[in-house]
């Protein structure tokens, strides 16, 4: 069974890369109007103490897995996303002295082989918040700017405005405009500037419970004279404040749903990951963290149904090792000059280190990794569709 983009796609939207590669979702501008719970967890980044860390999260088919990896500081520096014959992409994460996160470099498999497609850019403000946001793609070789993002934002930190600027242009191209209502998030406005006139072209209104949690999401579209219908999404919540459904509605139907269950951890004591790439606030709160998502989706038929499940897999906060799911054994570890990963052979094998970077690409041949090109240090090896696994080389 193939697989459609579902929750992975939240962190991910189209980037253009070069004419002899297939256009894959990669962390770039905002999504289409219209989350779900699980950006919730993207933006958990309490500086707490934690008793487990999210490792890897896979499809009950086995097709879809992200894999997350952490350095010492509590920090993601690399996640690996794999759709079964669609899409095997890495994503590189660095920060500065300050712990923002200022970079993501996304390389993708092709030929066997992870190809640096594209990379972003950050800065912020004095406020700490994000400022720009620049994107670089890979075309045939060369990256080549493009757009950047500006973010404003009001008095209370909460962002206005985002507006889009595309590589070789002086005026912005896309806006988004977010209006609060008592520090909840009220509605998005999205326009365009294609005939050098904002246009706008699709509106979010948001309502809230007494608790003040999102209960629903009203879309409405532009056709260039008045507003339409553009369906809704609705949320329920359990009693400890933790979004158990979410479906989206268009005019006629429901096409998409998730069923959550949570596990017994709060999600203060969890390390999750963080990423800044989601643009709307985070309004669901939820209390715990994901154990299971129950997905359902229209079918090609538009037959409404359960499609499959997704569990999420936790380990020790404090540990280094990680079991994944498969027999794989790396030793010695602490290296030296090699490294023997049993359980595997023949299979495209990257090296990273603490800050991100990939430092070495090669072909696993005999279960054999050589390391003498390497200085002494921490890395991580990254593994297509299973993960990645620490390595300390000392000499």
């Amino acid at each position: 069974m193939k697989h459609a983009l579902s929750f992975f796609a939240l962190l991910l939207i189209l980037l253009p890369l070069s004419a002899q590669q297939h256009v894959y979702r990669s962390l770039s501008e905002p999504t289409t109007p219209g989350f779900r719970p699980f950006e919730q967890f993207l933006l958990h980044n309490s500086k707490g103490t934690y008793s487990q860390k999210l490792e890897y999260i896979v499809s009950d088919d086995g097709y879809e897995r992200t894999t997350f990896s952490y350095n010492s500081q509590q920090q993601v520096v690399a996640m690996h996303q794999v759709i079964i014959g669609d899409i095997d992409v890495y994503y590189s994460i660095r920060y500065n002295s300050q712990g923002q996160m200022v970079r993501i470099d996304g390389y993708q498999l092709l030929n066997q082989a992870y190809q640096h497609v594209y990379y972003l850019e950050y800065t912020y403000n004095s406020q700490g918040l994000m400022a720009t946001r620049t994107n670089y793609n890979n075309f045939s070789g060369t990256f080549q700017l493009g757009g950047v993002y500006t973010y404003t934002y009001n008095s209370d930190g909460q962002m206005v405005q985002a507006q889009l600027v595309m590589a070789g242009d002086s005026q912005p191209f896309q806006q988004v405009d977010y209006t609060y209502n008592n520090s909840l998030l009220s509605s998005e406005l999205w326009s365009y500037n294609i005939t050098g006139s904002w246009e706008p072209s699709e509106k979010l209104n948001y309502s809230y419970t007494n608790q003040q949690k999102v209960a629903y999401i009203y879309d409405s579209l532009w056709d260039g004279y008045s507003w339409s219908n553009g369906g809704y999404q609705a949320f329920t919540y359990d009693a400890n404040g933790n979004c158990t459904r979410h479906s989206t509605y268009n005019t006629m139907q429901e096409v998409s749903r998730s069923e959550y269950e949570y596990n017994n951890y709060l999600l203060d004591e969890t390390l999750m990951p963080w990423l800044p790439e989601q643009m709307r606030p985070a309004n669901l709160g939820n209390t715990h963290a994901f154990d299971i998502e129950h997905w359902y989706q229209l079918d090609a038929n538009q037959h409404f149904g359960f499609a499959w499940d997704y569990s999420y897999h936790y380990s020790d906060a404090n540990s280094i090792e990680s079991a994944r799911g498969i027999d794989i054994t790396v030793y010695p570890n602490p290296a030296s000059s090699f490294v023997n990963i049993q359980g595997l052979d023949n299979i495209p094998v990257s090296i990273i280190d603490l800050s991100g970077r990939i430092v070495m690409k090669t072909h696993l041949l005999g279960g054999i990794i050589d390391l003498s090109s390497l200085p002494s240090g921490t890395y991580q090896i990254l593994l297509p569709h299973i993960g990645s696994y620490p390595l300390v080389i000392q000499r």
